[in-house]
């Protein structure tokens, strides 16, 4: 796959996921730019150019940036998803698919902090 249809596939579903986040959470206004999403952005522009020329220890850099600036809003989806499903009694089947999706994106974060409290994710 060619990098520019990587990352412009990769910055797309970034995009996308922490734009809902940035309102709920009251960071910005319905409709605006998401904060977090300009610097994302800048890190996918700059890992394209990275591959591009062959600077393979800045790509190393640029994911670890980007996996570190995805981390809030992740979070963030997560904690949303949960409160419909324990306090709304949401059990819609989207939902709970978001909810899973969620929950093994985050599995390897909690488990860096605590291995026993990922199981406890893992079950629930």
């Amino acid at each position: 796959m060619p990098a520019e249809v990587f990352f412009r596939c990769r910055a797309a579903v970034s995009y996308e996921l922490i734009l809902p986040q940035c309102y709920h959470f009251g960071r910005c206004k319905m409709g605006e730019e998401a904060p977090v999403n300009k610097y994302i952005m800048a890190k996918f522009a700059n890992g394209k150019l990275n591959l591009e020329s062959g600077g393979c220890a800045g790509v190393k850099n640029d994911a670890r940036d980007i996996k570190s600036l995805m981390t809030v809003p992740l979070v963030q989806a997560a904690s949303r998803v949960m409160y419909s499903l324990d306090k709304e009694d949401d059990t819609g089947g989207a939902l709970q698919g978001e909810a899973a999706a969620y929950a093994a994106a985050l599995l390897p974060l909690i488990h860096q902090v605590w291995a026993k409290s990922s199981s406890y994710v893992s079950f629930d």
